[in-house]
């Protein structure tokens, strides 16, 4: 107590987990694009024709929209249940974080690779807050889950949780390439709209980056100039990071350069606009 007059001493044997997740900010609304994929059973436009008593339901997944929800197949079952005869439609969104432990500079919170996990973070809450489907993929072509989650694509208001969990404990991979080399990981990768969020590369790495944009699907990048991160310095590197940027650019993507003190809302804001932007600094 405040006057020194007694003492209590406790022990607590019940032990819980602070997730710190990373941070983000919101982001406006930009023309992105991105193709069309068909989700639940089929990728059909057709929808069943039967009435009620005909519904199949199955299981609730992660993303459905509650108001499919079949409350008599889940009064019966105790599980929450949704019409299987539903087919919506809506874009897939690949956001592709370069976890290679050698393609970033800095430590701590202040590193390139914080500047990333944040970049992925606020860009995969917004794409799924406007309806894609988002997907969360590292450097060695892998899909992020976070814990308990078992879809591989995650929309909707309630999938900002779950994606941030997964950003919250995401780590450096060891490859020195991007890890898009197998076919099943790349055809994954190029359903839909793909946002890649990119170190330090080289131009062999840049050119399986590049190859990610299929037939007339949006890609866009944020490439990070990391000589900033390396030195403090804000002057941009004219080297190695701009002849990447405008190979990606070259193969129809649209990028943004960004620098230690890179505003994020301006370099997505600067991705509307087609070809290589140098995000102003400040």
């Amino acid at each position: 107590d405040p006057f020194g007059l007694c003492r209590a001493n406790r022990q607590f044997t019940t032990t819980d987990t602070l997730t710190v997740v990373p941070a983000t900010v919101p982001l406006p609304a930009i023309p992105v694009g991105g193709d069309w994929s068909g989700l639940g059973e089929a990728r059909s436009r057709a929808v069943a024709s039967a009435g009620e008593d005909d519904v199949i339901p199955r299981e609730y997944r992660t993303g459905d929209d509650l108001r499919r929800v079949h409350w008599k197949s889940t009064a019966r079952s105790g599980e929450l249940m949704v019409r299987r005869e539903e087919h919506p439609w809506r874009t897939r969104a690949t956001v592709y974080l370069d976890t290679r432990a050698g393609a970033h500079r800095g430590e701590g919170p202040a590193s390139s690779f914080e500047w990333a996990v944040s970049a992925a973070a606020s860009i995969a809450c917004h794409l799924a807050a406007r309806g894609y489907a988002v997907r969360l993929v590292d450097a060695d072509g892998t899909v992020l889950r976070a814990s308990g989650t078992a879809a591989e694509a995650l929309s909707g208001a309630e999938a900002r949780g779950p994606l941030l969990d997964t950003l919250a404990t995401v780590g450096f991979t060891e490859g020195d390439g991007p890890g898009l080399r197998d076919p099943a990981v790349r055809a994954r990768v190029r359903d839909g709209l793909v946002v890649a969020v990119l170190g330090d590369l080289d131009v062999s790495a840049a050119e399986d980056i590049a190859s990610l944009r299929g037939g007339h699907a949006s890609a866009l990048a944020l490439v990070l100039d990391t000589s900033g991160w390396a030195t403090r310095s804000t002057t941009p590197d004219d080297g190695r990071c701009t002849r990447v940027a405008a190979l990606l650019a070259a193969a129809g993507w649209r990028v943004a350069v960004c620098g230690v003190q890179t505003d994020l809302v301006a370099a997505w804001q600067s991705l509307a606009r087609a070809g290589v932007t140098a995000a102003g600094a400040r």
